[in-house]
């Protein structure tokens, strides 16, 4: 993460990536790239301006599904309090982060246990 900060704005941008896996089992491979996994990316950029107390998040390639996740995640952790604090969307990123995180090690789990019965 890259971070700039100033008396009058702070911006942040950042690049994560996590490999997620879609089959249940390793003789299935079913993503639409002809490739058992996909890479999610989460690519931001954010300006907190501290006149208004206003925070701006640009979200760059993120996929339909991504869209969706996180315009519910921010329309429900919004208000007053959060917006005075120059990184409140970074929690609410890094939570997404996490969340990703962990299916993707979960999917791995699951792929491993369907090699070891098989």
């Amino acid at each position: 993460m890259r971070m700039i900060s100033t008396n009058l704005a702070t911006d942040t941008w950042f690049r994560f990536l996590v490999k997620q896996t879609f089959h249940t089992s390793h003789k299935e491979m079913w993503v639409g790239n002809g490739k058992d996994y996909e890479w999610v990316k989460l690519n931001v950029f954010t300006r907190w301006n501290a006149s208004t107390k206003g925070t701006i998040v640009i979200v760059f390639d993120a996929s339909p599904t991504m869209k969706a996740d996180l315009t519910t995640l921010f329309a429900g952790a919004v208000d007053s309090i959060s917006l005075g604090d120059p990184y409140f969307s970074h929690v609410l990123l890094a939570g997404e982060v996490l969340r990703l995180q962990n299916d993707a090690v979960w999917n791995i789990r699951n792929l491993v246990r369907s090699i070891e019965h098989d």
